[in-house]
């Protein structure tokens, strides 16, 4: 059986904790391609996507910046409770949702009083006509959030949330949370989690296929080492698939190669075994156990 050699630690000293070879092992199941050293780390495309769009390394499952609870008409962050979710600069339409220290001088302010709805919708206590609304109605990962008009009509998602393990989430792309971009300053609120996250393996054409779109997994500027991931239209159907979009995954070792040059497999750059890490192609060092 094949696995992947350790890399000599000079190489990559910063990351000593973690071997060298975990930078280019994966493991394949039900869709996702996660870290195998890291399994809460899997491969993501993030925000709204198109082609050109870089592979990366998103952390899907619910963080600490994205645990809050619900208190006295206060949404405060569940690890670091003495912050509270605020409309910066006072409840009018086009505040923007943040976070600030609870209670300044003790008194609740208006800013940061809120009520969350059997329709889940969050409304400003004081002013209800006012929800928290995704701005600009970008459901994707890194749009923010602001207050403006509660919708009114089926149509209007993009204020429409759910609430479980302390997250909000959004209705209609559950993949998506309320993140607070620190857990101990005051900072923004935007939409966290991975929007795309999910691939299909085409056998038959060698493709990787970004679920629900028409979109694939390429080699950009072509099949060499350092060259970036990202996500391209797939070569249609009927048609010879382009090498730069021709992989395997191989269970043995874990690692998924270039069938124009097998001795390449996808990496995470620089083995920053981390949430929005690249993805590139690297030579993979092989040995046989014996």
């Amino acid at each position: 059986m094949a696995m992947l050699a350790t890399l000599p630690a000079a190489v990559f000293a910063f990351r000593s904790e973690t071997s060298a070879a975990d930078m280019g092992r994966f493991d394949v199941h039900n869709g996702f391609i996660e870290v195998a050293a890291d399994k809460k780390l899997r491969m993501t495309v993030f925000g709204e996507v198109k082609s050109g769009d870089p592979v990366t390394v998103g952390n899907c499952l619910i963080q600490a910046n994205e645990k809050f609870v619900m208190a006295n008409d206060s949404i405060r962050l569940f690890h670091n409770p003495t912050m509270c979710i605020n409309a910066k600069g006072g409840v009018y339409q086009g505040a923007e949702v943040s976070t600030y220290p609870c209670n300044v001088g003790g008194v609740q302010t208006d800013n940061e009083q809120f009520v969350f709805g059997k329709d889940g919708r969050i409304r400003a206590k004081t002013q209800d006509h006012l929800c928290f609304n995704i701005n600009e109605g970008k459901i994707s990962h890194g749009t923010g959030l602001a207050l403006y008009a509660c919708g009114k009509e089926e149509s209007h998602k993009h204020d429409v949330f759910g609430f479980t393990n302390h997250s909000f989430y959004v209705k209609s792309n559950p993949k998506l949370r309320l993140h607070a971009q620190d857990l101990l300053e005051t900072s923004n609120i935007m939409l966290g989690g991975c929007d795309h996250d999910t691939f299909d393996f085409d056998y038959k054409t060698k493709q990787i296929m970004l679920r629900g779109t028409d979109l694939c997994i390429n080699a950009g500027g072509g099949i060499g080492a350092g060259a970036p991931l990202v996500v391209w239209q797939c070569t249609e159907p009927g048609k010879t698939t382009e090498d730069n979009e021709k992989f395997q995954y191989d269970e043995d070792s874990h690692t998924i190669v270039s069938l124009k040059d097998t001795s390449l497999s996808f990496n995470i750059k620089e083995a920053n075994i981390a949430a929005g890490s690249p993805i590139v192609l690297l030579p993979t060092v092989i040995e046989d156990m014996l």
